[in-house]
């Protein structure tokens, strides 16, 4: 099972970063390796397109990557039929190197960005995009679907 925890997906993505975050680190079921291929290799697009853009180093952040039906349903937040069950879907950041010691975070509305524009290009699957404060949800469904997690923000109140 060792050799498998260091399996190469893409140049950048190793299979452990999809790993569950699960009592047990629950790996990816072989089944499923087709799809967190699938997965990684929109992601190392998504890498070599920022990497190109800012001229910098780039690393992206697996938050969330699989999930076991049973995480699933623990996870505050998840759809029932989450595409993270079939290994389809990462919750991330995106990190840009400053120098040796300190890499700083691409906001997430600039990753968005990045990422329709890649779907535009036929370069990323089109797929499921969500923005939250803490980062990105990722999945390539196939299918076209937006949605904005962060809390909305209460401004001033209008009327008299």
């Amino acid at each position: 099972m060792a050799y498998i925890h260091r399996m190469r997906l893409t140049r950048n993505f190793r299979i452990w970063e999809f790993r569950c975050h699960d009592k047990s680190v629950t790996q990816v079921p072989e089944p499923l390796f087709p799809n967190v291929r699938r997965l990684a290799r929109n992601l190392q697009v998504l890498h070599y397109a920022a990497a190109a853009i800012y001229g910098r180093d780039v690393k992206i952040s697996i938050r969330s990557g699989y999930r076991t039906p049973e995480h699933n349903d623990k996870t505050p937040g998840a759809a029932d039929k989450s595409y993270h069950q079939e290994a389809l879907a990462a919750d991330f950041n995106l990190f840009l190197k400053v120098d040796a010691k300190t890499w700083e975070e691409l906001p997430p509305t600039e990753v968005r960005s990045l990422i329709l524009e890649l779907i535009r290009e036929g370069t990323m699957e089109e797929g499921g995009i969500g923005i939250y404060d803490w980062g990105l949800h990722y999945d390539c469904r196939g299918t076209r679907a937006r949605w904005d997690g962060r809390p909305r923000r209460k401004g001033p109140k209008r009327g008299k």
